[in-house]
């Protein structure tokens, strides 16, 4: 009979036992260890789990905000070089027409030069417009040249010239300009009548007469405007354009307009 060895591992039901018994209960002993073992191995808490599922949203919302804030500022910008650009429209344009939206148009006072191609008895180099908005030129006679761009005047020219001269080509400058003239009037440091070589807005109209004097009412600037018999009268707000705001109010002034600064 072969003697037995105690198993020392304390388990229930086990106590001395034979050579060939403790192979198998040492090969149980540790499968028992074994399945001990992974059993202890506890899984992630739940709170854990929570955690990153917070972490995940978080960061999430935070890619959203970003994306967000670039939509956002690019929308702001658009908008505001819309914006500017329509401001920019308004205080070249404004709201009535001006003589620069069709080109220079010839009035009294101005200086034309007149040259016909081939023929240079005819050309004339000084001819002044008159008050009725004529020209003499030979051949031609009186010539209505007031209200016309240069390009009208030469085709009015030509048609005049073609019953003595077939095929007559001329060509038609301004050399001096006499009709555009404005007035500035009332309380300015510099009154008076102001002839100028291009269009000029309200606003600069009133700089060149040294701007409103202290006691000028700023807002109740009027702009008269003729048209034939009738008057029309445009207000103008000084305070509010140099402040920036509705500068739609800062057109361009015509020739013979009148800035009242009372």
């Amino acid at each position: 009979m072969a003697l037995g060895m105690y198993s020392g591992d304390g388990l229930p039901g086990h106590g001395w036992c034979s050579d060939a018994q403790r192979c198998k209960c040492g090969a149980a002993n540790l499968t028992d260890a074994d399945s001990r073992g992974r059993s202890g191995m506890r899984k992630p808490h739940g709170s854990i789990r929570r955690r990153q599922a917070m972490q995940r949203t978080t960061l999430c919302a935070r890619r959203l905000a970003r994306l967000f804030c670039a939509l956002a500022a690019i929308l702001f910008i658009a908008g505001c070089s819309s914006t500017g650009a329509s401001n920019r429209a308004d205080q070249v344009s404004g709201p009535m027409v001006s003589d620069a939206d069709e080109g220079y148009r010839a009035g009294p006072g101005d200086v034309l030069e007149i040259t016909v191609y081939g023929e240079e008895s005819l050309n004339r180099s000084n001819l002044v417009v008159r008050p009725d908005g004529k020209v003499s030129f030979p051949l031609a006679g009186d010539i209505e040249v007031g209200g016309l761009t240069t390009a009208e005047i030469k085709e009015a020219l030509e048609q005049r010239l073609r019953e003595y001269i077939p095929g007559a080509v001329s060509s038609v400058g301004i050399v001096q300009l006499g009709s555009l003239q404005f007035y500035v009037v009332g309380k300015v440091n510099k009154p008076g009548v102001y002839n100028i070589s291009q269009p000029m807005t309200v606003m600069q109209a009133l700089a060149l007469a040294g701007g409103p004097t202290p006691f000028a009412s700023e807002n109740k600037i009027l702009i008269v405007r003729n048209h034939g018999r009738t008057s029309l009268k445009v207000p103008f707000n000084y305070k509010e354009v140099k402040r920036g705001n509705n500068l739609s109010q800062n057109i361009l002034l015509n020739r013979g307009d009148v800035v009242v600064v009372p």
